[in-house]
């Protein structure tokens, strides 16, 4: 009997969706994504704490990419990871404790 090994990696390449992850502190977010089209390549982005306009802004390139590459819309899909200072941030409460 004979067996074929088959390649794998470790993230999926023929997702079905941009998957964005934000960590959020008082001063910065960082912004990761893995979009589809991209390889196994995942993107990094900064922002200032707070910059809506820039986030949705960085969410509609990231949908204008993968259509560019694919030719296919595809949904967004967050997770948030967030400590203290992030959702103090959200929240608009500076003073918790930690």
């Amino acid at each position: 009997m004979q067996f074929i090994a088959k390649e794998s990696t470790a993230i999926r390449t023929n997702l079905g969706a941009i998957f964005v992850s934000l960590e959020l502190s008082r001063s910065t977010w960082l912004i990761t994504s893995v979009s589809p089209g991209g390889g196994e390549k995942m993107s990094k982005h900064c922002l200032s704490a707070g910059d809506i306009a820039a986030l949705l802004a960085r969410f509609s390139a990231l949908k204008q990419r993968a259509f560019a590459r694919t030719g296919k819309l595809f949904p967004i899909i967050v997770v948030q990871e967030a400590g203290l200072d992030g959702l103090a941030t959200c929240f608009g409460r500076p003073n918790l404790p930690g």
